[in-house]
C-alpha cells in the first residue's frame, strides 16, 4: 500500500442565502405558543411571518388572546465586519402599527415581545452559519474525489464578510479558511 499526502492553505468566498420562507420556519419553531403579559393583559404568537421591502425586513406577528390580529415590526439586517455576524438593527414597530397600538392597545408597546423577536432572528442568523460551519468541516474530513482519491482539511476559519436582503431571502458572502489536501491510498503491485 501507498499513502501520498499533501497539505495546502485556501481561502474561498461562497455566496449563500436563508430564504424568507427558512427563517420563517426557525422563527416560528422558537417564538409561536409564547406568551407575552402586561398586567391583566396577555397576547400569544400564533404565526409569524418575514419578508423584504426595500433594504428592511418585515415581521408580521399574528396574536390571539387580550388582542386578536396582526402587528407590524421593521428592522433592517445590519452587517457587522467586526463580529462577523448579521444583526437585525433597530427593530422597531412599523409607524402604523405604533400609532394603533398607542390609540387602543398600549398594553402590548409595554410588553417584552419587540425584544424577544429581535433576539430570536439575531439567533437564527448565528445559528445558520453555526450549521454552515459544521456541514464543511464535516465535508472536508474526507470527501472522495474519485476511487481512492480523497481530499482532506480542516476549517480553520468562516465569516461573513457581507450580507443584504434580496426578493427571496437574506443574502451572505463568507469567507471561509482551511488547509486542504489530496489523500491517495491504493495497492502498489509487487
Amino acid at each position: 500500500q501507498y499513502s501520498n499526502d499533501y497539505n495546502d492553505n485556501f481561502s474561498l468566498f461562497i455566496g449563500t442565502e436563508i430564504t424568507y420562507e427558512q427563517a420563517d420556519s426557525m422563527a416560528k419553531a422558537e417564538l409561536v405558543g409564547e406568551r407575552f403579559e402586561s398586567g391583566k393583559y396577555y397576547a400569544v404568537i400564533e404565526d409569524l411571518e418575514m419578508y423584504g421591502q426595500g433594504n428592511n425586513i418585515i415581521v408580521n406577528t399574528k396574536l390571539s388572546g387580550s388582542y386578536n390580529g396582526s402587528i407590524y415590526m421593521t428592522g433592517k439586517p445590519n452587517f457587522d465586519a467586526k463580529k462577523g455576524s448579521v444583526d437585525i438593527d433597530d427593530l422597531q414597530f412599523t409607524l402604523d402599527t405604533k400609532n394603533f397600538l398607542h390609540k387602543s392597545t398600549a398594553w402590548l408597546l409595554k410588553t417584552t415581545l419587540k425584544k424577544q423577536v429581535k433576539e430570536n432572528l439575531n439567533f437564527l442568523l448565528d445559528y445558520n452559519l453555526t450549521e454552515i460551519s459544521k456541514m464543511l468541516s464535516d465535508q472536508l474530513k474526507q470527501y472522495e474525489l474519485s476511487k481512492n482519491v480523497y481530499l482532506q482539511g480542516t476549517l480553520d476559519d468562516l465569516s461573513i464578510q457581507n450580507a443584504w436582503l434580496s426578493a427571496d431571502g437574506i443574502k451572505m458572502i463568507i469567507g471561509i479558511k482551511g488547509e486542504v489536501g489530496i489523500k491517495m491510498v491504493g495497492q502498489s503491485e509487487d
